[in-house]
């Protein structure tokens, strides 16, 4: 039986669905699944309620060993396996999948909730759509100045994502939706705020996401206040607390985005079983998403805490301590947690730089080289014109290299017949490099023949020179011919690494040695040292290799370690003993653009010191024979053939915010 139309029971009822020796229940006390997701759209006009719900019947129409029953769950007997449901008999089960989701908590004020209503259900976001609109109406026809002030002040409580969409689809409403729908009022004087108790905005998201996100709430005329917590709310008004002190806003509108609160049927549940909530009232759920001691039992979703990010160790007890769940007890642990990039101190660089490991850093990478391209298109100034085709990218390693040979490939190629008032091929990309050459672990010939490709596409390389400052629309270098600041609103940084924030608690709890990065040097075993328990592979550690070289940080060093503290395990436990690792170097290899590419690949002899085609072809046998699963190989290798016969770039949207910046119109000739 699975309670709970939501998403976590509903892609649990599909995977059910279709096996014959199941008989499924589905309760919801709703006859559709809900995209909660979009539901601020609901509430800012942009979708109607019908656009993000589909009857549950509809959805699971195929399964036919389902039944869907319309009512609400309120209670649980876990003697005779049964749920209680109103206004009708208990419903048996052999297993129990809760999935009841959360609702919006005041945090015990549910004295606020007439005044600022949330938004987890259709209803609410209908109610909010409605209060947004009485709002502007309500201001058009207050003739008292004060009074239409309150109306248009809407204040926003909670910074998670919810509370940022909500903002930035009001700030659109008040700035363009409405702009012209009224006589006595201008809805672009609408103040908007957003407040949120903790010291940034989206507080799970990495620090210069959560910076973009204000900036570009900012460029809606949103205003944020982080650090501020509400400490009232009434029918016209919000009272906030800061360090500043406190202070009362005047505002008819208040929307609710902060806190969750377990649903009802949860809480029973959890009393019911006897399981340990959090202070939501969430239940706390095993490795298998089990009420320990209930095997019979899962709860997923937002019902449930769930085992998440590792954020400790206790060498002791042999258990790592997971963010919002249990420890999880080990007898042996391999930590593979690899490692991000790193700005050498100057982290206020960040927003300005992004780096590249994850998909989340690609995909806003390539939002920024493509709004460049159309922000230059509509800017008539030609200096910030000039500004917006100038992109930097810092550090000449291979992702340099290859991020440079692709915005090369991008400026010349892909994108020259898109535009009408610039031509992408005037785009100066410069790749800076501290080193005296780039590709600085490759044999010296492998990096001129890098340089010489680079060049031929436009590429501008500056080697001996270091970055000492990134703003917004600069980056100031610095080489023996001096300081140069070089304007470019563009900057793309793939220099440095810093050992990821559970490798560095791995180290201090087990008093091991580290590099400058953090990471961790570890034995002939991949051991940390006085610990042959704890293995550290690829880029969390300095694994030996040649005498005063550890393994390069490629993914070969990541793949080879992981592959030998699995057959080092297996040893141990048939009581054998595991020789030494040893890393075999199978080469490297860099992409420059389309068909060219450089490879240093010694076991195959004159023909793995390749450039150009050659060398292309080989680095994409190597990337096709190493991605994980058939079906993947299929579509890379589809899309690549593809983009190689069409010279284009099949990923060409410019998802996330794609908020362009603000126009400058030149000021005519007196």
């Amino acid at each position: 039986m699975i309670v709970g139309g939501g998403f976590g029971g509903l892609y649990a009822a599909r995977g059910l669905g279709r096996d014959a020796r199941v008989d499924l229940t589905v309760l919801d006390r709703r006859n559709f699944h809900l995209f909660q997701p979009l539901l601020y759209q609901v509430a800012t006009g942009a979708l109607a309620p019908g656009e993000i719900a589909q009857p549950l019947r509809s959805i699971l129409r195929r399964n036919r060993n389902t039944t869907v029953l319309l009512g609400e769950a309120v209670g649980l007997d876990p003697e005779r396996r049964e749920v209680i449901v109103a206004d009708g008999g208990p419903i048996a089960y052999d297993t129990l999948i809760v999935a009841t989701g959360a609702r919006h908590s005041y945090f015990g004020h549910e004295d606020w909730a007439p005044f600022a209503p949330g938004l987890k259900s259709i209803d609410d976001a209908t109610e909010i759509r409605r209060r947004i609109l009485i709002a502007f109406e309500a201001a058009e026809r207050e003739a008292e100045p004060q009074r239409r002030r309150s109306w248009m002040e809407f204040v926003i409580v909670g910074g998670g994502p919810t509370g940022v969409e909500l903002a930035g689809a009001l700030g659109e409403i008040a700035n363009d939706t409405l702009r012209n729908d009224f006589r006595s009022i201008d809805p672009r004087d609408a103040t908007i705020l957003l407040v949120e108790a903790m010291d940034r905005i989206l507080p799970t998201y990495p620090p210069d996401r959560s910076a973009s996100a204000r900036r570009q709430l900012e460029r809606l005329g949103v205003t944020v206040r982080t650090g501020t917590r509400v400490i009232g709310i009434e029918e016209s008004s919000v009272t906030v607390a800061s360090v500043a002190g406190e202070e009362t806003i005047p505002a008819r509108t208040v929307l609710w985005a902060a806190g969750v609160l377990a649903s009802s049927f949860g809480r029973k549940v959890a009393a019911a079983l006897g399981a340990e909530t959090d202070k939501a009232g969430r239940i706390l759920v095993d490795v298998n998403l089990n009420v320990p001691g209930h095997p019979e039992v899962f709860v997923v979703g937002d019902a449930a805490i769930q085992p998440g990010e590792a954020v400790g160790l206790d060498p002791e007890r042999r258990e790592v301590i997971v963010a919002d769940g249990g420890p999880i007890a080990y007898d042996t642990l391999i930590v593979a947690t690899g490692a991000r990039h790193s700005y050498f101190g100057h982290e206020d660089w960040a927003p300005f730089a992004p780096g590249l490991k994850s998909i989340d850093d690609a995909t806003e990478i390539r939002r920024r080289i493509l709004i460049a391209f159309e922000a230059a298109e509509r800017e008539a100034e030609p200096q910030r014109r000039r500004s917006w085709m100038e992109f930097v990218i810092v550090g000449g390693g291979p992702t340099g290299v290859e991020l440079a040979g692709a915005l090369g490939e991008i400026a010349n190629d892909t994108l020259r017949n898109d535009f009408r008032s610039i031509d992408p091929r005037d785009a100066t990309i410069l790749l800076v490099e501290a080193m005296d050459r780039i590709l600085p672990t490759y044999p010296p010939d492998r990096s001129a023949s890098a340089r010489r490709q680079l060049e031929r596409l436009g590429v501008t390389v500056r080697t001996g020179t270091r970055v000492i400052g990134i703003e917004e629309s600069s980056v100031t270098v610095a080489s023996v011919a001096g300081e140069e600041t070089i304007p470019a609103r563009t900057v793309l940084w793939a220099a440095g690494v810093l050992a990821s924030s559970f490798g560095r608690k791995v180290a201090a709890a087990l008093g091991a040695e580290t590099d400058k990065a953090g990471r961790i040097l570890v034995d002939v075993n991949l051991n940390v040292p006085g610990h042959p328990e704890v293995f550290v592979v690829g880029d969390a550690a300095i694994q030996p290799w040649k005498p005063g070289r550890p393994v390069p940080g490629v993914a070969q060093g990541g793949i080879q370690g992981g592959k030998y503290a699995a057959r080092t395990i297996r040893a141990r436990l048939d009581g054998k003993p595991a020789p030494p690792f040893r890393y075999s170097d199978r080469g490297d290899v860099a992409v420059i653009g389309r068909l060219s590419g450089v490879t240093n690949i010694a076991w195959l002899g004159p023909l793995g010191r390749q450039g150009g085609f050659l060398a292309w072809m080989l680095w994409l046998g190597i990337h096709i024979v190493y991605l994980i699963g058939f079906a993947n190989r299929i579509v890379v290798v589809t899309r690549w053939a593809w983009s190689f016969l069409t010279h284009g770039r099949g990923s060409r949207l410019i998802t996330g915010q794609p908020l362009l910046p603000d126009i400058e119109v030149p000021e005519p000739p007196a």
